[in-house]
């Protein structure tokens, strides 16, 4: 497979039937979903990611996971998946780095991991920064990534 073919789409699900819970819409959460597609129509992975775009609860005032030390919301990865026969194929990376465009164009600021990230996904992160694309950091002793 050539990574020069796939293309990528970005939609916003919060408006959608796409719901993950209601906590992410009670606490000002938006999701975004990334897909990627293989011939224009074939989809061969996706990365769903999120960034609290309204403070609706307090206790997350200042809470480093969402925001940065000057209040700015950080988008973070919620899950990230690859269809069988094309994981392997670095799709997973390029997937991440795509997001991580949009979201320093959309909002400012480049893409952050979660902090209960699979093994497969620590594999991609950890492959992001060896390429230097990627830097590790921690949020309350886990492990997380963010991208430059």
């Amino acid at each position: 497979m050539n990574l020069e073919d796939l293309t990528f789409e970005v939609k916003n699900l919060t408006d959608t039937s796409i719901k993950f819970s209601s906590m992410r819409e009670e606490v000002g959460i938006e999701t975004y979903r990334l897909i990627a597609y293989l011939g224009g129509n074939k989809e061969v992975g996706h990365v769903t990611f999120e960034q609290m775009v309204e403070l609706k609860d307090p206790k997350y005032q200042g809470d480093k996971f969402f925001f940065d030390t000057n209040g700015k919301p950080i988008p973070f990865l919620f899950c990230m998946g690859v269809e069988g026969s094309y994981k392997g194929n670095n799709v997973a990376g390029l997937m991440v780095k795509k997001v991580n465009d949009y979201c320093k164009g959309e909002f400012g600021y480049p893409l952050y991991s979660g902090t209960c990230n699979s093994e497969a996904a620590t594999r991609v992160w950890e492959k992001l920064v060896d390429e230097g694309v990627a830097f590790e950091c921690k949020y309350d002793g886990k492990r997380r990534w963010g991208l430059k």
